[in-house]
């Protein structure tokens, strides 16, 4: 019923107060689209032309989202991003292939996506034993070197001067860039049909994603116009 859809999303606005605000000081990416820019004050997002724009103060921007005021009308809307709105299976397994692509273009031949997936879990098991925190993005990018290092032979210090910086991250944009790409050929039957359903009759509503893994609908063409921030891992 409509009553029970109404009392779910406030259960979901209730829960973003009490655990995503403290969680999002550590999010790594933070975005929202021209539609939400009127209610954040423009000291607290940077000035770039894209589509989106990155919010430095993440308490303040959500903070700044107007309350309810009536039971019967819909103002917060969040989704989850894999396997709600897109099979994540397929959408990584295309990520990683362009990820060993971008690898193989830059000389390391040997690379291997499954000793980067070891390399991963490698690393999460030695940051459980410190204590220590990472980013998804962050943990990707260290895994991708550790990679390097395999294949190269190099590590520590070695490792710093032989691999440049830029190198990590255009392999890691690649893997991001089709990712967004993936997931958009990939997306779930009518899932662009129920959002555009849910603009049409709630036009008030701010609709946003949040998710621990990567995913960012503002950069999938299908999807961007339903959004009006996502946070990400």
């Amino acid at each position: 019923s409509t009553e029970a859809i109404l009392h779910a999303v406030m259960l979901q606005v209730r829960f973003i107060s009490a655990v995503i605000l403290p969680w999002l000081h550590s999010a790594s990416s933070f975005t929202a689209t021209s539609s939400l820019r009127h209610i954040i004050s423009s000291n607290t997002i940077s000035t770039t032309s894209t589509i989106h724009q990155t919010v430095h103060d993440r308490t303040t921007a959500l903070n700044a989202i107007p309350p309810p005021h009536n039971n019967n009308e819909l103002h917060l809307l969040t989704f989850d991003l894999d396997d709600t709105i897109f099979p994540i299976g397929p959408v990584v397994a295309d990520a990683n292939v362009a990820q060993l692509r971008t690898l193989i273009q830059y000389g390391y031949e040997n690379a291997a996506n499954e000793e980067i997936i070891a390399a991963s879990k490698q690393i999460r098991t030695e940051l459980r034993e410190t204590g220590s925190a990472i980013t998804y993005s962050d943990l990707r990018k260290q895994s991708i070197r550790r990679e390097i290092e395999r294949v190269t032979g190099l590590s520590g210090s070695t490792s710093d001067e032989a691999v440049h910086g830029s190198v990590i991250e255009a392999v890691f944009d690649a893997w991001l860039s089709e990712r967004h790409a993936s997931a958009d050929r990939n997306l779930y039957p009518f899932a662009s049909n129920a959002l555009q359903t849910i603009r049409e009759e709630h036009p008030g509503a701010v609709i946003g994603a949040i998710t621990n893994g990567r995913g960012n609908p503002l950069e999938m063409p299908s999807m961007k116009e339903y959004f009006d921030f996502c946070i990400s891992g």
